[in-house]
């Protein structure tokens, strides 16, 4: 079975939501909490440390979460408030949505099948039916604007990192983008 460049696709994306939620969690992390407890950062940490509980460490915040908090700490005309719709909805999507492959339809510049995305809604006990929330073909183009918004969402981020005293020095332990 040849590669199917989706799949490498698909994991860019996730590598850029990571990345987003991560310079978040560590803007409010050092904006907020100002912990300067981990000067050397979490890289020197090992399996077994204890460190103090905060929103970098918090597993228990959720994305909307984070990025209502990192939004708060900005003001609402700021071109670095982060697009949390957008954001929620697409890792909330392929969290808890569904990935299928359209194996009867390939695209004709890659001989690829395509991938669809799908999220479904409703569905209670009583209901015999969902509501399909999302339907989106993941085909080169939709690869290429998902990464470009997210990389947008996550270069609004750094700069506001950068224009910050509070948190200017530290970021740069966490970059995980390119």
């Amino acid at each position: 079975m040849s590669h199917n460049i989706n799949f490498t696709k698909l994991g860019e994306v996730l590598y850029e939501l990571l990345s987003l939620e991560t310079l978040m969690r560590s803007c409010i992390w050092r904006k907020i909490e100002k912990d300067k407890n981990l000067k050397k950062g979490l890289h020197y940490r090992w399996k077994g440390n204890k460190i103090i509980k905060n929103w970098f460490t918090d597993g228990g915040k959720y994305l909307p979460e984070v990025i209502k908090k990192y939004n708060k700490l900005i003001p609402e005309t700021s071109v670095y408030q982060v697009n949390k719709q957008y954001i929620t909805e697409l890792r909330e999507t392929i969290a808890h949505g569904w990935i299928v492959i359209n194996l009867e339809e390939k695209s004709a510049s890659t001989d690829k099948a395509p991938f669809i995305l799908f999220n479904f809604t409703g569905g209670l006990k009583n209901e015999d039916k969902v509501i399909i929330k999302m339907a989106e073909r993941m085909n080169e183009q939709w690869f290429r604007e998902t990464l470009q918004n997210l990389r947008e969402e996550t270069k609004k981020v750094i700069a506001f990192s950068q224009s910050d005293s509070d948190i200017k020095e530290d970021l740069s332990v966490y970059k995980l983008w390119r």
